[in-house]
């Protein structure tokens, strides 16, 4: 990261005691004259939900023991019910926090150089911020990495939502209150304990998703065999595990947790690399695979370590990208014997996999997938019709990079791990349109791991991608200092913006949470 990026803009003095406050609505993402977000409203589902939970405002206020917010900042607070958390106060007894700010504080990923063939990683954030609050404002950066206003960036060839909204809030931030931390130690404690793994369904296509979704081989898209689309209201993503079950048991647990969840009525998406890195993979999978036995509507799109997984009756285990723990881990058990329920386990997680989804689209532009989108070098198998069908289509959406700040990258073929540039994407999404209906205009994704687990791609992709990562926990090949991450995850709500959630973890309570790991 240069010393640019490391920078953080000047804060913008306060309004005059006497001005107005402006009250956002709801969705909107009001800016200040130089461009930057300095107030944000949480979308409700309801008006009369609105009204009576939410109580808006945008005012001058002093939060002097909030680390990492300046001492005079323009906020929106947002208060549940009649309890304000004061400032400085960081436990708010559950997942939902007690107070909302949105501070004129720059807090965005970056994304460094890459290891061949897998892995994007980033430097070491500053200290983890120990105090609820929502929406950090942020600035955005040219490919030259200089602070630049979104609405002047005119050669962008990705375009700003027609109603003038943005298409991905600021981020909310939600302290794991102790009630929280409790729930998540209990769950973690109960899969590390018990010895019974229930086996990955036969198929990847239950019978809700055929009703939501049409199918072009693995490629999902809204409007089912009865377009039921009034059957669902929210869409939530969970972007890269790896090996992490705190950071898995707390998104779920932070999702469920909420009153607008509805297990009947809203997806979760994990965006794949469920595996490897940390040391509780196979916990992982019983966790997600006991969610889809019991009937949660839970979409797995494929990842390229759990792409990159193998077995053979002759071989055994393998995989084709480094680091491949749970292959390892796997690898070992199969020298004691075949007759291990971990190996049967392991064989049911990767025949489902095999038949997962590897791109979601919805029908307002919303597209989800592990790495990127078809480069251009396969515009003619996406125009033909049959790119739910190619395996080089599929690899793209698995493998392939986008790049934050790139107009475009070439397409070099022979290798997985290609990258796209803002234009690119846009040459694939005006060629898919025929076929889709609508056209893709912004995504979320997971695959680059950022150290702060979630990055805007501003520039010239215009707030239109969001990178996410769910792990809570430094994993071994990232640069930066060992200990805890806030992971993020995101929801989508049908006419609204994308909004992303960084679930903030007490750094001692998370070391505690670490599994013991063999000398």
């Amino acid at each position: 990261m240069n010393p640019e990026e490391q920078g953080r803009e000047s804060v913008p003095p306060p309004p005059p005691p006497d001005a107005a406050a402006e009250t956002p609505m709801p969705g909107s993402h009001p800016r200040s004259e130089s461009g930057d977000s300095h107030a944000v409203a949480i979308p409700s589902d309801t008006a009369s939900q609105q009204a009576a939970n939410h109580v808006i405002a945008s005012t001058p206020c002093h939060y002097p023991d909030f680390e990492g917010v300046s001492a005079t900042s323009r906020v929106s607070v947002f208060e549940p019910t009649s309890s304000v958390m004061k400032g400085g106060a960081a436990n708010s007894g559950d997942l939902r926090g007690q107070l909302v700010a949105v501070p004129d504080s720059k807090a965005k990923g970056d994304t460094a150089k890459r290891e061949p063939g897998d892995l994007g990683v980033a430097p070491a954030a500053t200290s983890p911020v120990s105090v609820a609050h929502f929406g950090v404002a942020r600035a955005d950066r040219d490919a030259g990495g200089e602070m630049q206003a979104l609405a002047t960036d005119q050669s962008s060839p990705i375009p700003p939502k027609d109603d003038g909204r943005p298409h991905i809030l600021p981020e909310v931030k939600i302290q794991l209150g102790g009630k929280a931390q409790d729930e998540v130690l209990e769950r973690c404690t109960r899969r590390r304990n018990c010895l019974e793994l229930r086996d990955f369904p036969v198929s990847a296509k239950p019978v809700w998703l055929d009703r939501l979704f049409r199918r072009y081989g693995r490629i999902l898209v809204e409007g089912g065999a009865q377009s039921a689309t009034d059957q669902w209201r929210h869409a939530w993503f969970i972007g890269d595990v790896h090996g992490d079950l705190v950071g898995l048991v707390a998104a779920l647990e932070f999702i469920r947790g909420r009153g607008e969840y509805s297990k009947t009525e809203d997806i979760i998406v994990l965006l794949g690399d469920l595996i490897d890195d940390l040391t509780e993979s196979q916990e992982v999978l019983a966790e997600v695979s006991e969610a889809l036995g019991n009937g949660e509507r839970m979409i797995l799109l494929v990842g390229n370590h759990d792409d990159a997984l193998e077995h053979s009756d002759t071989r055994g285990f393998g995989a084709s990208v480094d680091p491949c723990d749970y292959c390892e881990f796997l690898k070992v058990i199969a020298d004691g014997g075949p007759g291990h329920p971990s190996l049967r386990f392991a064989q049911s997680f990767i025949s489902y996999m095999r038949d997962a989804p590897v791109a979601l689209f919805l029908s307002d532009g919303t597209m989800a997938a592990h790495g990127g989108v078809p480069h251009t070098d396969l515009a003619e198998q996406v125009a033909g019709g049959v790119w739910g069908e190619d395996h080089r289509v599929w690899s793209d959406f698995i493998w392939a990079r986008l790049h934050p700040r790139a107009k475009s990258r070439m397409a070099v073929s022979g290798t997985r791990s290609r990258e796209l540039g803002a234009e690119d994407f846009r040459k694939f999404a005006s060629v898919v349109k025929s076929h889709l209906g609508f056209e893709p205009v912004r995504m979320v994704r997971g695959h680059d791991h950022i150290d702060a687990r979630f990055e805007i791609y501003g520039g010239k992709w215009q707030d239109s991608v969001l990178t996410i990562n769910n792990m809570s926990w430094k994993l071994p090949r990232e640069t930066g200092v060992d200990g805890p991450r806030n992971p993020c995850i995101a929801r989508w709500m049908r006419g609204q913006p994308i909004q992303p959630f960084v679930i903030l973890m007490d750094p001692e309570w998370r070391a505690r949470m670490q599994p013991r790991t063999e000398a």
